[in-house]
This record gives structure tokens, C-alpha cells and sequence, in this order.
């Protein structure tokens, strides 16, 4: 666990955690709370199905791709309840959980996938499984291309700058070390050879 928060804080590093039928929420509660975006609470059921709404569009994690899911074609029947903890974001969220719709006809909102900031790590909570055991996402042609984001945005990559004009400068940002770092750049088509070396 030490080493995992370490992981995150001083190495920048990322977690995606996805939640499913296996999870002991009082082990993740116990053993994971520093880490975690939110509490686990019970299981939530939806024999219909409920929908993801309420996406955050600005975040790197899904900027470029909310607007390729189509919530209204998302299925959650099952999922954890998730109390959001500290600094946690709600990244989306899901609705239709309620067996009894509250007066105005809008449906509770559950967190369904949160971020938590660590030092310079992050971790991200699905509320739900990564396979169809719980949901239809994996069935969505959204899914794969989120997958890639999100393990791109935590690899640090998404965090970093987007994009650098040839010849421009280029600051290269590394977590302090415990020794001394040795970083080699290679041109294209130096594979074998570094054009230069700076340690």
C-alpha cells in the first residue's frame, strides 16, 4: 500500500480501479481509503438499466470523447455507491437507480467515475466492472477509445503539453529521483543511437 501511494504522490504515477461482483467494499475501505476517490458503500441494482449522465466534458480524461457517448444507449444494471471522499472530482455520473422517481421526475445522479488527485498521481474509481458482467460499455465503440484516454491521462502524458512545434524549446519535467537520472533523445530513424544524452 506504501509503495503504491509513493507510486502516485512522487512518481506521478496513475491507478484505474474498476469495481465488480469480487469486491469487498469494507477491505477497500479499509485498506485503500488514502487512495481512493470515495467510499464504497452497498450495490446498486437496476434491472432496467440505468444511464450515464452528466459527463465532464472539460476534463482531459474525456475532453474530445463526451460527446461520442451516447448516454441514452448506456446500460448500467449494476454498480457501487460511492460516497465521494476529500478532493475527489465526479467525472460522470449515472441515473435510474431509483425504484421511485422524487417529485419533479428527476432521477438520483450516483457518481459512476471519479478522480482523485495524490501528490502528482491520480487515481480513477468505475463504480462498475470493466466487462459486461455489470454494464454494456464494453459493447459501446465509445468504450476502447475511453480506455485509451484514461490510461493516457494518468501515464501523466494528458497532464503534460499537448503538442510541440519542431525546433521549438521544450522543458522536460521529472519527478525528483532518489539518484541521479540519465534521460537520451533519439531522432527519427535514430533507434540505435541517441542524438543526445543529458544526465
Amino acid at each position: 500500500m506504501n509503495q503504491t501511494k509513493r507510486f502516485l504522490a512522487t512518481g506521478g504515477g496513475g491507478l484505474v480501479v474498476f469495481l465488480g461482483s469480487k469486491t469487498e467494499a469494507q477491505n477497500y475501505n479499509d485498506s485503500l481509503s488514502s487512495i481512493l476517490p470515495a467510499r464504497l458503500k452497498g450495490a446498486l441494482s437496476s434491472p432496467g438499466g440505468a444511464h450515464l449522465r452528466r459527463l465532464n466534458a472539460s476534463h482531459p480524461a474525456l475532453r474530445g470523447l463526451a460527446g461520442e457517448i451516447k448516454v441514452e444507449r448506456t446500460r448500467v444494471n449494476r454498480m457501487f455507491d460511492l460516497e465521494p471522499l476529500g478532493s475527489a472530482v465526479v467525472l460522470a455520473a449515472a441515473e435510474g437507480f431509483s425504484s421511485v422517481a422524487p417529485p419533479g421526475g428527476a432521477q438520483e445522479a450516483h457518481p459512476f467515475l471519479l478522480e482523485r488527485r495524490t501528490g502528482a498521481g491520480a487515481c480513477l474509481l468505475f463504480a462498475s466492472s470493466a466487462d459486461a458482467d455489470w454494464n454494456n460499455l464494453p459493447a459501446r465503440p465509445f468504450f476502447l477509445p475511453l480506455l485509451h484516454k484514461i490510461v493516457y491521462y494518468t501515464s501523466g502524458l494528458a497532464r503534460s503539453e499537448s503538442g510541440i512545434v519542431v525546433g521549438s524549446r521544450y522543458e522536460l519535467r521529472l519527478p525528483r529521483p532518489q539518484k541521479p537520472v540519465t534521460v537520451s533523445f533519439y531522432g527519427p530513424g535514430s533507434e540505435d543511437e541517441p542524438a543526445a544524452t543529458v544526465s
